[in-house]
């Protein structure tokens, strides 16, 4: 219940504050879990298009680029358009991209996911501060929230034993690209317990474990029916774990079951 009246504050407030002060607000950045927590009070239900109303004002999420799993939510005031406005963010209003890079590539480590996060949150900053981040090679990629991309590019000068240099980008600038792989599956029927244990090598039981424990995301939305079947090109998250697309099935195999395509977050 907490929950449901905080995130119904919190999104009343910057509706309200986007229509009486005429300008944009938004949230710091969310992840698909809190995007989904935040839309359910509302009674509103998660759209891949990531537009809404609430209030009477227009919001969506935004997190600096198309294909991006963290987002902020940024409510317009009346005279605002919304493609308008994506396209100012894009261009550094509201979110930044910062870009470090070894300052001796031959002394470059291996970095991963957690050794940036680990040092961006030593600074001090909550996670709510950062969005995605993006790997192109020994270049790394960070959204972060406009108003700390100063202090933190100021404060980097190392990541993990890696001596780093920064500087920082508007996210249209961002060189890195999300990284797919193509792979094929094969499963008894499309349902998503049947899918999550080849895509991850689980058991069945873990899977609807999985599922049960509202970990499974489907398209942006809770999914917790392990029974639940799985239509072509959907987007599936599972935290801990990552996300892919379930781009649909190819053909029936000799013993009956079914071979089926995704393409996978590198």
């Amino acid at each position: 219940m907490e929950d449901i009246e905080f995130w119904k504050g919190r999104m009343t407030e910057l509706s309200i504050r986007a229509k009486t002060r005429r300008l944009v607000t938004s949230t710091k950045f969310l992840s698909v879990s809190e995007q989904n927590e935040a839309l359910k009070p509302l009674h509103i239900s998660f759209s891949e298009t990531y537009s809404y109303l609430y209030h009477d004002v227009a919001f969506f999420a935004e997190g600096g680029y198309d294909e991006a799993e963290r987002r902020c939510f940024f409510f317009l005031p009346p005279q605002e358009k919304e493609d308008e406005v994506r396209e100012r963010i894009r261009h550094g209003e509201g979110i930044s991209c910062l870009h470090f890079y070894p300052k001796n590539k031959r002394y470059a480590e291996s970095l991963t996911h957690r050794d940036v996060l680990g040092s961006l949150m030593n600074l001090g900053f909550e996670r709510e501060n950062f969005g995605d981040i993006l790997f192109d090679g020994d270049d790394i990629y960070v959204m972060v929230i406009l108003n700390a991309a100063k202090e933190i590019l100021e404060n980097v000068t190392s990541i993990r034993h890696t001596a780093v240099s920064g500087e920082i980008l508007t996210p249209k600038d961002c060189k890195a690209k999300p990284q797919f792989e193509d792979a094929q599956i094969v499963i008894a029927s499309p349902r998503i317990d049947c899918i999550l244990a080849e895509v991850y090598s689980l058991s069945r039981e873990d899977a609807q474990t999985l599922i049960r424990e509202g970990h499974v995301f489907v398209n942006g939305g809770d999914c917790l029916s392990p029974s639940k079947e799985i239509m072509p090109n959907t987007r599936i998250s599972v935290q801990g774990k990552g996300k892919f697309y379930f781009l649909g099935i190819e053909k029936a195999t000799k013993k009956g079951r079914w071979i089926a395509n995704i393409k996978r977050y590198a």
